[in-house]
């Protein structure tokens, strides 16, 4: 799997990377692995298994896991163009040296701003530029255009700011600001693309999805009222990023060994669990949204009701070892706590007793309905011991 092991497929928000280190001492005997909420897979990467059975309620997410189950090759196609275009965009724009004519015109002028930016995108306009970048995908360039000039006026108006209250800037802080302009008007271009879904193929509309959750702010995740992904793009630390270390990576011989073994699902996760059936010798693992004012994601609602109903999926219909990794809230201890379950309570660094009420960094709780090998815990005070 390369360096530092198996590695998360994406990034999703509330991905368990970092409670890897909780998780897998925790792990029983198992043939069979179950994931009714797979999310960006770092726990599915993790985990040896005969078998591997993954769900999750997104439809994009699973559409881009069949992509790489498949190696179709088309979606490959795709993110190739892809990444074409933000290369190539990067090398204009950091080889583009009108940008920095461009603002030393407009120095003494920010009020003219506007017509400045005017003037260096219609001259871009004619360069290979357009023809070359653009190819594979005409129907935005008349808004990257659009983003690009009303991004160029507001980052020429910033800097005029920056240097009336700091000084000259110097040529390389600027330009790596203006290249920023031209990479989230990309960005921007992409996502107007993304929104607008009608006659894509599959597997352009998975490849958009990969590009959008790798360079949206701080992997975000949120739609507007009108159903539009509405994130602004990742800002100057993204403009070198590249999507082909993890092509490469969804390309690799672990990749497709482990996909050839792995039966994908689109469901809820109680239709999962039932379909699937999992059996006394298999293990299931759930990371489902938190318990929270804002477990939405994707468009995918998961409220109070969800919880119980999950709860009592569990406790009254799964004859499967499972262990479940949520957040601590009085609703979730109402649902788990006094019901012959092993529950730990941990931070980042550390694993308290669930009972330990003075701990106030515990904030997430690993549940389980079989013994945890990991550290021996007290008796809590409802008498629920270890088994």
């Amino acid at each position: 799997m390369g360096k530092g092991g198996p590695k998360a497929l994406l990034k999703w928000p509330g991905g368990k990377e970092r409670e890897l280190t909780h998780i897998l001492p925790n792990l029983p005997r198992f043939k069979n692995y179950y994931e009714p909420f797979v999310g960006g897979g770092a726990v599915f990467m993790a985990i040896p298994a005969k078998r591997w059975f993954i769900n999750d309620a997104s439809k994009e997410l699973m559409s881009l896991y069949r992509q790489i189950a498949t190696g179709n090759p088309v979606f490959y196609d795709w993110v190739e163009a892809i990444c074409t275009a933000w290369e190539e965009t990067l090398a204009f724009a950091e080889g583009n040296s009108a940008l920095w004519a461009c603002y030393q015109t407009a120095r003494g002028s920010m009020g003219d701003a506007r017509l400045a930016s005017c003037d260096i995108l219609k001259a871009t306009a004619t360069q290979r530029f357009f023809s070359s970048v653009l190819r594979r995908f005409p129907s935005i360039a008349e808004m990257f255009t659009h983003e690009a000039q009303h991004c160029f006026t507001r980052k020429l108006r910033r800097l005029g700011q920056l240097e009336t209250e700091h000084g000259a800037l110097d040529q390389k802080d600027v330009s790596a600001t203006l290249c920023t302009v031209f990479m989230g008007a990309l960005y921007l271009a992409f996502r107007h693309l993304y929104n607008h879904p009608e006659g894509q193929p599959e597997e352009l509309r998975a490849a958009l999805f990969l590009f959008i959750r790798s360079y949206a702010y701080s992997g975000m995740f949120r739609y507007n009222a009108q159903g539009a992904f509405n994130v602004p793009y990742g800002g100057m630390g993204y403009n070198a990023k590249s999507l082909r270390p993890k092509l490469n990576y969804y390309r690799s011989a672990p990749i497709r060994a482990r996909f050839a073994v792995t039966a994908l699902f689109n469901l809820d996760f109680e239709e999962f669990l039932l379909q699937t059936s999992p059996g006394k010798e298999d293990f299931v693992f759930l990371d489902p949204p938190y318990d929270t004012d804002f477990s939405t994601y994707a468009k995918h609602p998961f409220s109070q009701d969800d919880q119980r109903r999950l709860a009592k999926c569990l406790l009254k219909s799964c004859s499967a070892k499972w262990m479940l990794v949520i957040k601590d809230t009085p609703l979730i201890r109402t649902l788990y706590e006094g019901q012959g379950l092993n529950i730990m309570a941990f931070d980042k660094t550390y694993q308290v007793s669930f009972m330990n009420r003075n701990n106030r960094r515990a904030s997430h709780l690993l549940i389980a309905n079989y013994p945890l090998p990991g550290p021996k815990m007290p008796p809590n005070k409802a008498g629920n011991k270890r088994q």
